[in-house]
């Protein structure tokens, strides 16, 4: 019943993938009888189908019959949601977890457009992946969806240092002020919400004090635009914007920043990280054609850390900038960066994040 036999991470994107196929009715059957189980013998709200997670569904020649198959298997799904909803008197509801853009999805036979044309979900999830960032096609599902409502997700780590393995020493997690940042450039670039995913895979203790601050006045709209933020780019090549990092040397790249500038915006901080030391490399950086001053900073992080361990920046592999606000502007703005030194000592770009702090 699987695609093929492979037992590498590598292989989930080939046709020998470890993975089920959905062209045989057996795996569709089973899954939809995990789901009518579910809804049946419990109050639930409804279903939320995950298409990012290992997204492989057929072989690649056939995923032209695939996206038909599938398109079946969601609308029998979306009848049996019906018809138990009927019995309880109420709508259950049907979302989709998805890749970052309307194309990719198809690619893979998900066709999550046909699937909200025709009425069968009510939300649609734009998920970036396992690895956090706001580059992903937000814009482009709200402006072709016809009904369901579109999340922008907040996964919960920017990085992580040894594969997929779950040792919380080699993760990099996303901050208050990460989530602020993410949450209001998904709402500004039309999101109807946002979808938080794997926070339970951080540790207990700093999950508690993350929340206490994070979820306190969260959706109070003008608190969150009062509050300090970090946009970030670990892009990789599954975003929209395609693999912005690693870059060796230079890069020119986008990052969208939905603050009003100046607005209560008092100063602007840019942070570039490189994948070995880059202590002795002249790293210079613009934003839309603004060069900026380098400044030596005191600390690695630019907002106090969830935890501290081996994840957390070396202060040798960070460049840090002043940004003048007025350099900056609401929306899309261009970021350059590059090593002059490029040729006798040549460094690898990893992430970049950007730091508003805001009057209190």
């Amino acid at each position: 019943l699987r695609l093929g036999k492979g037992t590498k991470s590598s292989d989930s994107r080939t046709d020998n993938a470890a993975l089920f196929d959905y062209l045989k009715p057996e795996v569709r059957d089973f899954y939809f009888a995990v789901l009518e189980e579910m809804c049946t013998k419990y109050e639930v709200d409804g279903v939320e189908l995950d298409f990012q997670r290992a997204p492989r569904f057929f072989h690649d020649r056939e995923v032209g019959a695939g996206r038909t198959v599938m398109t079946a298997h969601v609308r029998r799904i979306r009848e049996m949601l019906d018809r138990v909803g009927r019995t309880r008197g109420r709508h259950l509801e049907l979302s989709a977890r998805v890749l970052p853009t309307v194309d990719e999805n198809y690619g893979i036979g998900v066709d999550v457009l046909a699937w909200d044309a025709a009425g069968w979900l009510d939300g649609i999830i734009v998920s970036p992946g396992y690895i956090h960032t706001e580059d992903v096609g937000i814009e482009e599902f709200v402006a072709r969806r016809r009904k369901a409502q579109v999340w922008g997700e907040l996964n919960f780590l920017h990085l992580q240092l040894a594969g997929t393995g779950h040792n919380p020493q080699d993760r990099r997690y996303l901050t208050a002020e990460n989530y602020r940042a993410a949450t209001l450039s998904y709402l500004e670039r039309g999101a109807d919400g946002v979808s938080f995913f794997n926070t339970y895979c951080i540790p207990s203790p700093q999950l508690g004090r993350l929340t206490a601050v994070l979820l306190r006045h969260f959706k109070d709209i003008d608190a969150l635009r009062r509050s300090d933020k970090n946009y970030t780019s670990y892009a990789t090549k599954s975003t929209m914007f395609g693999s912005i990092f690693p870059a060796r040397n230079e890069r020119d790249f986008q990052m969208f920043v939905a603050d009003p500038i100046p607005g209560r915006c008092e100063r602007a901080a840019l942070r570039l990280e490189t994948k070995a030391s880059c202590r002795e490399a002249r790293v210079e950086a613009w934003i839309n054609g603004t060069k900026l001053p380098e400044y030596a900073a005191g600390q690695a992080e630019l907002f106090p850390p969830v935890m501290v361990n081996q994840a957390t920046p070396k202060m040798e592999n960070l460049k840090f900038f002043t940004v003048p606000l007025s350099a900056l502007k609401f929306g899309v703005n261009r970021i350059e960066v590059k090593n002059a030194d490029g040729a006798a000592r040549p460094c690898d770009f990893v992430s970049a994040e950007l730091a508003l702090y805001l009057r209190k």
